[in-house]
């Protein structure tokens, strides 16, 4: 986590910020995003976490995690692990009426600028050697397959 301290602060204690960085050669760092996965699409901040709340609320839905990609436009994606339900509607339906159904039950919680572009449906988040799911892992299920 980034901690600064500057003669411009309103003390002179270390203040705790909710960015991530790394310390670079000649002493100077590199942002990292942010920890509370709060995001600024379009000016607008947008939580990650309110996205994905509002669409595991969904009974389509199983679990859910919403990452950012950057392309010619910044947006908003989302991997989902379908519930019963949602397997079924996905199966007598299309896939874009499932994402509409989506978008809908998140858009009353999610600001639209907010709400997912882009989904990928998967039988279980990619993990790694530790058992752990990374952003990078969710956002190559953007690229790998296109939609």
């Amino acid at each position: 986590m980034l901690r600064v301290r500057s003669p411009h602060l309103w003390d002179s204690a270390w203040l705790s910020t909710s960015d991530r960085a790394k310390l670079v050669e000649g002493g100077t760092f590199e942002l990292l995003g942010r920890k509370d996965r709060i995001v600024k699409i379009e000016e607008k901040r947008v939580s990650l976490q309110a996205i994905e709340a509002s669409l595991q609320g969904s009974a389509y839905v199983q679990e859910a995690r919403a990452v950012v990609l950057e392309g010619a436009r910044t947006e908003i994606a989302a991997v989902i692990v379908l519930s019963a339900a949602g397997a079924e509607l996905l199966q007598k339906s299309s896939k874009l009426t499932l994402n509409q159904a989506l978008r809908d039950a998140a858009s009353g919680r999610v600001e639209r600028i907010g709400l997912p572009r882009k989904f990928r449906y998967v039988d279980a988040f990619p993990v790694n050697q530790q058992g752990k799911t990374s952003e990078t892992m969710l956002r190559s299920l953007f690229t790998e397959g296109g939609e």
